[in-house]
């Protein structure tokens, strides 16, 4: 079972000494960083990050490490990581290298959202109704050409665009052909 992330601050020879214990991964840095927050830093002293308690460590532990070292030396502080763990420090160096920027937030797919969920449902529903409107459209035209047809009957053209019809050359003559028989 994992150990709670969690800091201990402590007085010790003129010098504040934070100890971290636990497991700093992600899924503990919701309540460590509000812990963190929660801390009265101090101004102008010494101060060591003791970090031989530390357990586990992950991306996210290491960055909420670098970040409360940051504040306390913004606040004139003079910050020292002790006990750092060797299988860390790399993690901790290249963390530092970044330049301590915030690490990504974790992708969660909007659809897993409520929020998303409900915007998808809405997108749907909308080209859903939009194809309706399409389908019912040309079901007017049809039943337009329709009635048309049936009020007049003398605008069918029987006529096919791929064929054409002529007359006999006979003078007189009721008769068609198609126009592939036609001949001058």
């Amino acid at each position: 079972m994992a150990s709670p992330a969690t800091i201990v601050a402590a007085q010790e020879s003129g010098a504040l000494i934070l100890r971290a214990q636990g497991d700093w991964l992600v899924g503990t840095a919701a309540e460590l960083d509000r812990r963190l927050h929660a801390l009265d830093l101090p101004s102008d002293e010494r101060v060591t990050l003791d970090l031989a308690e530390v357990e586990r460590l992950d991306t996210t532990g290491a960055w909420l490490l670098l970040r409360t070292e940051h504040a306390l030396a913004d606040r004139g502080n003079s910050v020292a990581l002790a006990n750092v763990h060797p299988s860390f420090a790399p993690l901790i160096d290249q963390i530092r290298a970044r330049g301590g920027a915030a690490p990504l937030p974790h992708p969660i797919p909007s659809h897993h959202t409520l929020v998303g969920f409900v915007a998808r449902i809405g997108e749907v529903t909308i080209e859903i109704l939009r194809r309706a409107y399409s389908i019912l459209g040309f079901a007017g035209l049809v039943s337009i050409t329709i009635d048309t047809l049936f009020r007049r009957p003398g605008r069918l053209r029987m006529i096919g665009s791929s064929r054409r019809w002529c007359r006999w050359k006979r003078p007189g003559s009721t008769r068609y052909r198609s126009s592939g028989c036609c001949r001058s």
